[in-house]
């Protein structure tokens, strides 16, 4: 069967490894082009809160600076750092069992990886967590969030019927709601951002806390 991946807080701890860093960037950034802030450490808390608790960090960005009664022309330069920044100089660490659980699904499935963002950067974050490349057969990278035409893409190319794909994703109205259109089973990981979101019974097949979890189901499929 072909299993299709979403990168972030899915295979990749985004969450957890990546955006605490890029916040503490992005916040003082924003403070050395005018943003005034009582508290560093207390300014940072309400942005990290902000953040997991949004549908995305632009979002919770921009929240933030109508909190303090900012320029909201400061929101460019924290997006810039969090999304844009190719630079790495910290841990990126895989979700648990990722790397473990990608190497076997790959003897005997076909894995597909379909992420939004900048494919270098992407790319990047795999290397630096371990996550090999080779182990999937398509890798997909744009920075539009419509992922069902490429969904439908992967079904033509590796010539697959829906009824033998399976995708997992944090975001179910981004990554699991459009396979669910074409026929795929879903899988939700409640993974960073993906804790609280809620699918329902239509959307979402089956809901997951890692991908340790992903086994027992693809052997259902296998029997």
């Amino acid at each position: 069967m072909l299993i299709i991946f979403d990168l972030d807080d899915t295979i990749i701890d985004t969450s957890g490894s990546i955006l605490p860093y890029r916040l503490q960037k992005a916040l003082q950034k924003m403070m050395d082009k005018g943003l005034e802030v009582t508290s560093f450490d207390q300014a940072f808390e309400r942005l990290r809160v902000l953040s997991v608790s949004s549908s995305n960090t632009q979002s919770a960005i921009k929240e933030f600076l109508e909190i303090h009664d900012a320029d909201p022309a400061l929101a460019s330069i924290a997006i810039d750092e969090v999304y844009r920044n190719k630079s790495f100089k910290y841990d990126v660490l895989p979700t648990l069992g990722a790397k473990e659980v990608l190497m076997e699904l790959a003897r005997k499935h076909v894995l597909a990886l379909v992420s939004v963002g900048i494919k270098e950067i992407q790319l990047k974050k795999m290397k630096k967590a371990g996550i090999d490349t080779a182990l999937f057969s398509r890798i997909v990278v744009s920075e539009s969030p419509d992922k069902k035409m490429y969904y439908k893409q992967l079904l033509e190319d590796l010539r697959v019927s829906p009824l033998e794909v399976l995708v997992c994703g944090d975001r179910v109205k981004r990554d699991l709601t459009p396979g669910k259109g074409l026929g795929f089973k879903t899988v939700h990981i409640k993974w960073g951002r993906g804790v609280h979101q809620k699918g329902s019974k239509s959307q979402v097949d089956f809901t997951i806390t890692s991908l340790k979890e992903l086994k027992p189901i693809i052997a259902q499929f296998e029997h």
